[in-house]
């Protein structure tokens, strides 16, 4: 949604695109977004682009939605800023109260974003995928975020992220995903999913 996408500004402020206005907000309450040109093969492009989050994690560290008195207290700016956009926000098709107009209308595995992942965009014309070893990039649909399973995370991540940028992965993605034009290729789910990955050798020939 672009009301939650803001442009940094090196005075301090915020663009706000759907505003067309300059806008005040806590930094410590957006982070760095993502496109998926911004997914590079092997590294990330800086990005000048930030997502208000209004979500903080709860005792069992699950990210819930900031209640309106907490967010008001702690990130005044950011909740004048989403004051001034209620009356978009209230035209949403998703379910809420007049108290949670600021939720996401689309808030599944937020906590996954901030876990170690390896990106892959969704639509590609060459193999590119990134390594967020920090898990402190956000992105929306036309990125595919890989976060590792516990068993997994003994092998080294660059393991992975070698093999999907490979020429053999390709391959595969080329004779098995949706053709599109201009000789781009869709890795969605369905089609990254039966891909299967190499014996892994021992952890010392790694």
């Amino acid at each position: 949604d672009k009301i939650f996408l803001l442009t940094k500004d090196d005075n301090g402020y915020f663009y706000s695109e759907f505003l067309n206005c300059k806008v005040q907000v806590e930094e410590e309450i957006l982070y760095d977004f993502l496109n998926g040109l911004d997914v590079r093969r092997y590294y990330v492009n800086s990005t000048d682009k930030s997502l208000l989050f209004p979500y903080l994690p709860d005792n069992n560290g699950k990210y819930k939605l900031i209640p309106g008195d907490v967010l008001k207290e702690k990130y005044p700016k950011a909740y004048n800023y989403l004051l001034s956009v209620k009356t978009e926000l209230q035209k949403r098709k998703v379910k809420m109260t007049e108290v949670e107009f600021y939720k996401y209308s689309a808030a599944r595995s937020l906590n996954e974003y901030f876990k170690p992942k390896i990106m892959i965009p969704d639509m590609l014309v060459n193999m590119r995928s990134a390594y967020d070893s920090k898990g402190e990039f956000m992105h929306g649909p036309a990125i595919h975020s890989v976060v590792f399973h516990e068993k997994y995370r003994k092998i080294p991540a660059l393991y992975f992220l070698g093999i999907l940028n490979s020429s053999v992965f390709w391959f595969f993605i080329k004779n098995t995903s949706t053709a599109l034009r201009g000789d781009a290729y869709r890795l969605t789910p369905e089609f990254l999913n039966p891909f299967s990955f190499p014996i892994v050798p021992n952890e010392k020939d790694l």
